[in-house]
């Protein structure tokens, strides 16, 4: 009997030695219903906290930018509304997108400042902007760019779009009135006493672009003096009494007259070559 139970007690022991060891908590990715004891290798799985998506500090990720209109080499005329759209993702809370029109030296011709969005993850938004009439024909560039809530800025997304003028009237050039210098004519280096003085007087129906008056040897074909003024940017442009002055010696009794050259923003040009003939002499 007593060797009976002795057996019974050494058999419970081996067993209690014998229970498996491995990862008792429930929660764990690796838990074992079938250990007894645990050995300390249990993994919990990460709990990641929601992003705050106005605290920068836990969104870093930049907002992307899709522009879906216009599309690519889009021909629009001069003074057209142009509708953009764009659609704004964001990994937690888009907040705006801007446009900027770029001409084709890079310079900025427009800027929308900001559309607001909606907040949310993903969102499109349309911005429409007038093309001016006075816009010379070109390519132009829409560059987009949208901000989420904690102040990421996207890369710039652009498109290029083909701006054909809707102008097809040439300036108008007034015939230059020309005050003869005392005598008549004009001698060789001439100064402000006896020179040519020319009153001018150039317009457009939407924008000038540049103007050029010479003092013309119509003899010959060249220009004697000149007078230049580039980006006008304006409808009218004049000059009263400006003085143009002869500084050749290589020839006398030329003929001569002032002639006037005007392009508006559209390209269009239109030359006048006053009627009033100058002589210049030695």
């Amino acid at each position: 009997m007593k060797k009976v139970m002795f057996l019974m007690l050494a058999g419970s022991l081996v067993l209690a030695g014998c229970k498996k060891e491995g990862c008792t908590n429930s929660n764990a990715t690796n838990y074992d219903e079938k250990a007894k004891t645990d050995d300390g290798s249990c993994i919990l799985p990460v709990i990641e906290e929601p992003i705050d998506p106005t605290d920068p500090t836990s969104d870093t990720e930049k907002p992307v930018v899709t522009i879906t209109a216009p599309a690519a080499n889009a021909k629009v005329k001069s003074g057209d509304k142009l509708t953009i759209t764009a659609t704004v993702t964001d990994n937690a809370s888009a907040a705006s997108w801007m446009y900027a029109i770029l001409d084709a030296a890079d310079k900025e011709v427009s800027n929308s400042g900001t559309l607001t969005l909606g907040k949310t993850t993903s969102e499109e938004g349309n911005s429409e902007y007038t093309i001016p009439a006075s816009a010379e024909a070109g390519n132009y560039t829409i560059s987009v760019t949208a901000t989420d809530v904690a102040g990421n800025v996207s890369t710039a997304v652009t498109v290029v779009i083909v701006v054909e003028s809707s102008d097809a009237q040439a300036p108008e050039i007034t015939e230059p009135n020309v005050t003869f210098p005392i005598g008549g004519t004009m001698s060789s280096g001439t100064g402000a006493a006896s020179g040519a003085k020319v009153t001018l007087a150039v317009s457009d129906d939407v924008e000038l672009s540049w103007v050029k008056a010479y003092l013309y040897d119509t003899d010959n074909s060249v220009a004697i003096d000149s007078l230049i003024e580039t980006d006008i940017n304006a409808k009218t442009w004049g000059k009263t009494e400006h003085q143009f002055t002869y500084a050749r010696t290589d020839a006398q009794s030329q003929k001569g007259a002032i002639k006037v050259v005007a392009q508006d923003k559209a390209g269009n040009e239109t030359t006048v070559t006053g009627s009033k003939v100058l002589t210049f002499g030695l």
